[in-house]
């Protein structure tokens, strides 16, 4: 018998959309009848329907009572476990962000033991766990960045699939500026203006090489003005002379 072209798995019948990569999974919960409706993204069949075996699962835990959570939601465990699932990389890549999350999700516990399901994790929470990487892990940029890539990629994920009921609350979060370039400690103590004897060698500079542009930057550092703005006003007043003496005429 040919394979159906919309399967069922247990409670979830997938069907492909449109755009490659991407499947539908349709459920109801049995006790409820509340209908669901969930993008995920699969390489192939086979993949949507090891992630859509995931989705039946967590329903017939909530059916015998295993794993329930309060109105329904997802537990923090949960949530991430699906986005992974969706999110189409490669086993190692996958197994990344399971290192990823079973950290955070260890932190989590000992720091907010009372968020347990996905609506109860907030944007300070993650902030905090950024600020722990950074200060108390002595992480760099990129160790941190690869931490928060996940939490971040959870967050976006269920928003876009469950807008009513969850939000991006990792989307505010930043990454901690680098303390240990010293380049860019530099660059940002560097004074951001030319000092007089600075700006006196400029224009004596120009005035011997590039008298072209002596005249634009004269009154560039005289007025102040940015460096785009002398030219500009030069071309104004070109203009303004052409139509003076087209007038006149």
């Amino acid at each position: 018998m040919p394979k159906a072209k919309h399967p069922k798995i247990g409670y979830v019948r997938l069907s492909p959309r449109r755009l490659a990569g991407r499947w539908l999974a349709i459920y109801r919960y049995p006790e409820t009848g509340q209908r669901v409706q969930l993008t995920i993204k699969a390489q192939s069949q086979s993949d949507a329907e090891q992630q859509a075996k995931v989705i039946n699962r967590e329903i017939l835990a909530k059916r015998v009572g295993q794993g329930r959570v309060v109105n329904d939601d997802l537990t923090v465990g949960q949530a991430f476990e699906r986005t992974i699932s969706g999110s189409g990389g490669n086993l190692t890549t996958r197994g990344g962000y399971t290192s990823a999350v079973n950290l955070f999700l260890r932190w989590l516990g000992v720091n907010y033991p009372a968020a347990r399901v996905w609506s109860s994790v907030k944007t300070d929470m993650v902030r905090s766990y950024v600020m722990h990487c950074h200060r108390e892990l002595k992480l760099s940029r990129p160790g941190v960045r690869s931490r928060l890539l996940v939490i971040k990629m959870a967050s976006r994920y269920w928003m876009q699939n469950e807008p009513d009921k969850y939000r991006d609350f990792a989307a505010p979060v930043k990454l901690p500026k680098d303390e240990t370039n010293p380049l860019a400690r530099a660059e940002r103590e560097r004074a951001k203006a030319l000092s007089a004897a600075d700006a006196r060698a400029l224009l004596e500079f120009l005035r011997e090489r590039r008298p072209d542009l002596y005249g634009p930057a004269m009154l560039q550092t005289l007025c102040g003005l940015r460096v785009l703005d002398p030219s500009s006003t030069v071309r104004f007043w070109k203009f303004f002379c052409v139509s003076d003496v087209q007038s006149r005429n």
